[in-house]
């Protein structure tokens, strides 16, 4: 990817939004401009939730034709935390945004990844049956067993998000 196809992928077009910035041991340490924080490459924070149905398959959301990382598929849910939201609300926020559901999530674990310079707090819930989607973030929705998603990882890695990868080598590949 050259010099101005990544720049494109930040460049944001939507209202202002404020995130969370933190410090090396992601205490919050103020708010900064999403854009700021993706050109100055500031630590920050997000949220990402996995979505398991009942026979343990996890879904993939394959990211819009018009967002960043168009096309490649990542989490079921997630985004960057807010001004004046947590974790938690974040993940919240997103699966309901991204994919319509209010189920209950669990806490996982924190994971730091330094592509983005981001602390990404990971939650799970279980949910059976397809979600109704965004299609202006998501183009597809896909319920992959840990056993494909582990084969399709190790092949294929450019199918998916860098902080997919991140995630999985971190927290989703010890779920299964």
């Amino acid at each position: 990817m050259d010099e101005k196809e990544l720049a494109n992928m930040y460049t944001w077009t939507g209202p202002e939004t404020y995130l969370v910035t933190v410090d090396d041991n992601d205490n919050v340490i103020g708010y900064d401009s999403f854009i700021n924080v993706h050109e100055k490459n500031i630590k920050h924070r997000g949220a990402e939730v996995l979505v398991f149905n009942s026979k343990g398959e996890l879904l993939l959301q394959r990211r819009s034709a018009n967002i960043t990382y168009p096309l490649l598929f990542a989490t079921s849910a997630g985004g960057h935390v807010d001004k004046d939201c947590d974790y938690e609300e974040t993940a919240r926020k997103e699966l309901q945004e991204e994919l319509g559901l209010t189920t209950d999530i669990t806490y996982i674990d924190t994971v730091y990844h330094p592509n983005m310079n981001e602390f990404i707090a990971v939650y799970k819930t279980v949910y059976n049956g397809m979600p109704e989607f965004d299609p202006d973030e998501i183009d597809r929705l896909e319920w992959v067993s840990m056993a494909d998603l582990a084969f399709l990882v190790g092949r294929f890695p450019y199918l998916f998000t860098p902080t997919f990868l991140r995630t999985y080598e971190a927290v989703i590949r010890n779920i299964g």
